[in-house]
């Protein structure tokens, strides 16, 4: 389903269990901060990895995505962890020492009116912004090497249903994934894909997958029923937190760039409290919104105090690798 304005025909999305919209932001304009914050954290990424002998070359006079691809088919074992908005806690430790990015875009893009727009009409007008949340910046396959660490950059994302990540207190909460196109997606470049009105079955068996988290068997899924969903930049896919999505392999030469935001009503379990979250709209409490993006920073860097050495497996949901799905 694709709708060309920022109203949405809810008949259909409640239908599929997804929804594309197009021309919600403007790339040209819309995406600056946030293609600014990167480049400049790119940069300073890329002279901490040249001084320690990570990698031996890097043009800082090349775009943003030439720059991003030739530092990323350098290393072997690149840190996801500084370039994503929350904390990993799928196969590594969080530390003080390889902070997330908390830039001021970001927060800006969490709050922004024309994502709080779309998920008003779904879930109504108090919006809480959950905290599981992500940035993907998935370079081309080719010349990369697929190590531990950065294959949750190059690898195609395996069948998942975003309410697998949450604990079991979230499993009634109305959760809407919000994935927001910040470069084109088309299915060459390793666009989403999904199987239309899956969310109505119940959650799947999963099996953990080292950093790409857990997924589903192919045999519980209808591969045959999948859609993929190119989109052009500033394009947003709204999905149910039931419906089954992966993604494709970028096998093209150009570097695919999303945002994967999540949201749900004020007062609903986020499914990962010690993360933090913030409401971003209330109609009937606008004094209670958070519009303070130095006060969200905090919230994380306290969060992230109280995660070092914390076991995670306490903080996801458990999916046994020796489950019989899983064998």
């Amino acid at each position: 389903m694709t709708v060309t304005s920022t109203s949405l025909d809810l008949a259909q999305f409640h239908d599929l269990g997804y929804a594309v919209i197009e021309d919600v932001f403007d790339p040209l304009t819309d995406f600056l901060p946030l293609r600014s914050g990167y480049s400049d954290l790119l940069d300073r990424e890329a002279a901490r990895m040249l001084e320690s002998g990570e990698i031996s070359t890097y043009d800082r006079t090349m775009s943003f995505e030439q720059r991003f691809i030739q530092l990323v088919r350098q290393c072997e074992d690149l840190d996801w962890t500084p370039y994503d908005i929350t904390f990993t806690l799928y196969g590594l430790n969080v530390s003080d020492s390889r902070p997330i990015y908390l830039g001021k875009p970001v927060f800006d893009m969490l709050r922004h009116p024309a994502i709080l727009d779309l998920v008003e009409q779904i879930i109504g007008p108090e919006i809480y912004v959950n905290p599981v949340q992500h940035v993907r910046i998935k370079p081309p396959a080719s010349g990369l090497r697929v190590t531990r660490k950065n294959s949750i950059v190059n690898e195609a994302q395996g069948w998942h249903q975003d309410l697998g990540v949450l604990k079991e207190d979230a499993d009634d909460t109305d959760l809407i994934t919000v994935w927001v196109a910040i470069t084109d997606a088309s299915a060459e470049m390793g666009c989403l894909k999904v199987v239309p009105e899956s969310y109505r079955r119940d959650l799947l068996p999963h099996c953990p997958v080292d950093l790409l988290g857990p997924v589903i068997p192919d045999e519980y899924v209808t591969a045959d029923l999948a859609l993929p969903l190119p989109v052009k930049a500033g394009s947003v896919i709204l999905m149910h937190r039931r419906t089954i999505h992966g993604s494709l392999q970028n096998v093209s030469e150009r570097l695919r760039w999303s945002l994967d935001l999540r949201y749900q009503p004020t007062g609903q379990p986020t499914g990962r409290d010690i993360f933090p979250g913030f409401i971003a709209r209330s109609r009937s409490d606008p004094a209670g919104e958070l519009q303070d993006h130095q006060v969200w920073q905090q919230t994380w860097v306290e969060a992230r105090d109280r995660l070092i050495d914390h076991d995670n497996s306490t903080l996801i949901r458990s999916w046994s690798a020796d489950a019989p799905w899983c064998a």
